[in-house]
């Protein structure tokens, strides 16, 4: 489980789906395959960034990280412009990509039953572990693990209001390893341009007459899951 605890004061780490993709449209697993946006993805991209811009008067976004799919750095773009941010800062990393499919990337799930059928049932028991080429849990939980690292770095140099834009299956796994859970169950649903937020809160008490040693308290939630401005 990612150690909350060590972070101090308070931070928001907020999470977005990319839009509507081709790759959407088509029913396929993308994985790390390239599929553009749509009009539509690029319509609910500028609705969460007017959302953003609408509603972060307090605690607006300092940063903004995006996977390097294309369909992710365009919904980044989108969100930016909407608030103001230089879309040029935008940093790309690599471990916000989506989970790597192996042979079943570019592919229908009917088409996968039918080419694959015991591959399929193992997959529907043991998912991508099983999927030759693919990435593994324990590989999808080091990159998640790297991206929480980052996000508590960022927030001990001072920036604490930060947006990752990233794919269904690699916000799985954040979502997973603030849980800590170590395996690709459950699942958590995520709507194109979902919108998850994520507050840590720690404050520090020192010692006074009530308390004769310090304590530093740990309060931090899911404020928001799977938002999108109806």
């Amino acid at each position: 489980m990612v150690n909350f605890r060590e972070l101090n004061g308070r931070a928001d780490f907020y999470f977005v789906r990319h839009g509507q993709s081709g790759g959407n449209i088509a029913g396929v697993a993308q994985g790390q395959k390239e599929y553009p946006l749509t009009d539509l993805g690029r319509s609910q991209a500028l609705t969460i960034g007017k959302w953003f811009n609408e509603n972060q008067a307090e605690r607006p976004i300092d940063y903004i990280l995006s996977s390097p799919s294309g369909r992710t750095k365009e919904t980044a773009e989108i969100i930016a412009n909407q608030i103001g941010h230089d879309i040029e800062l935008i940093e790309l990393d690599a471990n916000l990509m989506e989970t790597n499919l192996g042979i079943l990337s570019g592919m229908n799930f009917d088409n996968v039953k039918e080419l694959y059928p015991k591959l399929y049932r193992q997959y529907r028991r043991d998912e991508f572990d099983v999927v030759p080429e693919a990435e593994s849990a324990s590989q999808m939980h080091a990159r998640a693990t790297a991206v929480w690292g980052k996000l508590f770095s960022y927030h001990q140099d001072g920036i604490h209001n930060v947006l990752a834009v990233t794919h269904s299956g690699m916000l799985n796994w954040i979502i997973r390893l603030s849980c800590g859970i170590y395996d690709w169950y459950p699942y958590f649903a995520v709507r194109n341009c979902g919108t998850y937020h994520f507050i840590v809160d720690n404050e520090f008490f020192p010692a006074d007459e009530i308390m004769d040693e310090p304590v530093h308290a740990c309060y931090y939630k899911w404020a928001m899951v799977n938002f999108f401005p109806s």
